[in-house]
């Protein structure tokens, strides 16, 4: 095919890899949100057993002597099984990890009773708690409150996490408004709702604004991958989790190999790091400098990079020509070998080069 000539240049990001590992504690939710990318619900089965994840944890401490600092512990909704929440916890605290939690607070019916279970859970870092329109029907904004005060009563970091197909919308701005009210700004997260999981079939598509622009931005998700149930590691807490596990940007499976072993190769994966160090504004680029433009996904969520990841992530085909590319573009290997080098205080003719 003819070559663009395009003049802009791919853009290289250096964002921390592996600082963080999260931890998908459940499928098993105690509600059914409609945008819910893992399709958590109080019908899933699927829990991590407990002596597996303490197996893992020790795994994860001791790689590179500690490299890994947070353990960010999700669903489902973790407080499902309140006893393993607060066992695993306090493993990862008393290892040394700073430890987070995501919740929906169903939990918090009083002030009182947010506090009680707070206070039960003193190797908790950080909590997170996320409402929005898919979470409103099932746990009432004041839970969220209710959470946020018990929190600030004993010195508890907390943040709250909102999820919207569009930020312009009147009900978001009066809800985003009403969090503003019990907490500051600095602590609230928001975040573009896609297409993937129960979304695609319950919410409608015409609900999202779309773009054909990809933001060039880093993929700082691709740099957090998170554990789940059946030993899978997914390569970010996104709507990658959904992928088969023989897809070539899932890390490996920690019943069948070693986390050093797992993660050294995530190091070396090819696909994986020209995700992280060019993200999807520099792997379009790359697609319409060797005449592929027209194969991308022309229409994606605004204001997500998830969208268009998923979209070529989950093709085969787009995987492929991508795989393909890659090694026709020399400076992403270089520069990822390079960052890694950086990254870890070595020289980078001690690193080996990516396979």
């Amino acid at each position: 095919m003819q070559k663009n000539k395009s003049k802009r240049k791919i853009r290289f990001f250096n964002p921390s890899f592996l600082k963080g590992v999260g931890l998908l504690l459940t499928y098993r939710c105690n509600v059914s949100c409609a945008h819910c990318l893992v399709q958590a619900s109080p019908h899933r089965k699927e829990w991590m057993k407990e002596e597996d994840v303490k197996t893992w944890l020790k795994e994860l401490r001791e790689y590179r002597n500690g490299h890994i600092e947070l353990i960010a512990i999700t669903g489902g909704e973790p407080f499902y099984d309140f006893a393993l929440l607060q066992s695993v916890s306090s493993y990862a605290h008393e290892l040394g990890f700073i430890v987070t939690v995501v919740s929906n607070a169903f939990w918090a019916s009083s002030e009182e009773k947010a506090l009680e279970v707070l206070q039960k859970l003193p190797s908790i870092d950080v909590l997170a708690v996320s409402t929005d329109q898919y979470h409103l029907p099932f746990i009432p904004i004041e839970y969220i409150r209710n959470a946020v005060k018990a929190a600030q009563q004993i010195d508890l970091h907390i943040e709250v996490s909102l999820a919207t197909e569009n930020k312009e919308s009147i009900e978001y701005k009066k809800l985003l408004e009403e969090v503003y009210s019990f907490i500051s700004k600095e602590n609230v997260n928001e975040a573009i709702t896609i297409p993937v999981g129960r979304a695609a079939s319950e919410i409608r598509m015409d609900n999202w604004d779309t773009t054909s622009e990809v933001l060039n931005v880093p993929c700082r998700m691709a740099s957090f991958p998170v554990i789940l149930p059946s030993g899978k590691i997914s390569p970010c807490v996104g709507p990658l989790m959904t992928l088969s596990e023989d897809h070539a940007l899932m890390l490996g499976n920690l019943r069948k190999e070693s986390v050093k072993d797992i993660f050294d190769r995530a190091e070396k994966n090819i696909l994986l790091q020209t995700i992280r160090t060019i993200g999807f504004a520099g792997i379009s680029l790359l697609f319409e400098k060797h005449g592929y433009k027209e194969k991308l996904p022309q229409r994606i969520v605004s204001g997500s990079i998830c969208d268009f990841c998923y979209k070529m992530i989950s093709n085969p085909q787009l995987t492929e020509i991508l795989q393909e590319l890659i090694p026709k573009e020399k400076s992403i290997e270089y520069y990822a070998t390079l960052l890694r080098a950086q990254y870890y205080g070595e020289k980078p003719s001690k690193i080996k080069h990516l396979k």
